[in-house]
């Protein structure tokens, strides 16, 4: 767990029901904290979506019941008995919270949501081929919250992320997802699904060698099958 605050990050740990062994014949490893997930997806192409530039300050930006948003190739989007919105971490103390309470910033300051009746779910597509997708996670629901957390490849796991705190999660995976729902039952005053620093990698392209280098590489190995030829006949 993630605990956002005006004075910084105190980091805790992720509480989360799975059905699974963090093993390689699971097929797919959650990661509970930030540093481990950058280091098993180093050898990945990672891009992050932060969500910033697109609510004003303390505003937000609505796309409605069933709304969608695409960024970097990924599309977020809602059923429509859930609206669509990036808000700045302003918003919602402006707009009804306790004023004296944390600011609600999940990462970077705004943050996408899902929010609307019971059940929320927040649906993302990825591109192709992507192996690993690491966010912070959040929802309006205290002391106690459950977001269930389905993958494309069969795979779904519970995290707690109560309010006011963010919780991280990471997720690699062995084979493609090709996307990823976030669905959560219950809030105090609304039910809610929160989303921001969106993370996801996929295998780096290896480097094809030039035509030149092809042949240089050639003649380096008819070079030396032609000296082992050579040591044969002195032998």
């Amino acid at each position: 767990m993630v605990t956002k605050t005006r004075f910084g990050t105190v980091l805790g740990l992720l509480t989360i029901a799975v059905g699974f062994s963090e093993t390689a014949q699971a097929g797919f490893v959650v990661y509970e904290d930030s540093a481990s997930f950058q280091a098993a997806t180093a050898g990945l192409a990672t891009t992050t979506i932060d969500f910033e530039g697109i609510a004003a300050e303390r505003a937000a930006a609505k796309y409605g019941a069933g709304g969608s948003l695409s960024l970097s190739g990924v599309a977020f989007s809602t059923a429509q008995t859930a609206g669509l919105s990036v808000v700045d971490g302003r918003y919602y103390v402006d707009h009804g919270l306790d004023p004296t309470a944390p600011y609600y910033n999940l990462g970077s300051g705004a943050f996408l949501i899902a929010e609307g009746k019971a059940p929320a779910s927040l649906n993302i597509v990825l591109p192709d081929e992507i192996l690993a997708a690491g966010f912070l996670l959040g929802t309006f629901d205290s002391p106690s919250s459950g977001v269930t957390i389905t993958l494309s490849t069969g795979e779904s796991f519970v995290a707690s992320a109560p309010y006011p705190t963010a919780t991280f999660v990471g997720i690699v995976s062995s084979a493609p997802l090709s996307w990823i729902s976030l669905t959560a039952s219950e809030g105090n005053f609304r039910v809610m699904v929160a989303l921001d620093s969106f993370t996801f990698g996929a295998a780096q392209a290896q480097a094809i060698p030039e035509p030149g280098s092809l042949t240089l590489m050639a003649l380096g190995g008819a070079g030396a099958l032609a000296f082992l030829a050579r040591r044969r006949r002195a032998a």
